[in-house]
């Protein structure tokens, strides 16, 4: 789903877009742009018959005004995300990095 250049992303988020909450581990939290592809549920790990909302979240590849590829932390950062509309947010973590290039990052979440 990326985009090959950051101003083709800008109709996407424009169309699609929702606002979530990225909650990096070292830094502050902030708000951005996203388009959220919400999966069928995904098995808890350690928990047999669990499950869990997964989503594949979208944002622009850019640290001011998206979230940067290279400053994810797999291991600690989560996301704030609505899991069905009309619902209050919940916490997610970011569990892998998808495509990406200059324009858009794709994250997977659960």
């Amino acid at each position: 789903m990326t985009l090959p250049l950051k101003t083709d992303a800008a109709g996407l988020f424009a169309d699609f877009g929702e606002s979530i909450v990225y909650r990096p581990l070292a830094g502050k939290p902030r708000s951005v742009e996203a388009v959220v592809d919400r999966q069928p549920p995904a098995p808890i790990d350690g928990s047999p018959g669990g499950i869990r909302p997964a989503m594949i979240v979208v944002v622009r590849n850019d640290e001011q005004t998206g979230i940067g590829s290279r400053e994810i932390d797999t291991g600690g950062d989560r996301m704030e995300i609505v899991p069905r509309v009309g619902e209050k947010p919940i916490e997610f973590r970011i569990t892998e990095v998808g495509q990406n290039d200059e324009g858009t990052l794709e994250l997977k979440v659960n």
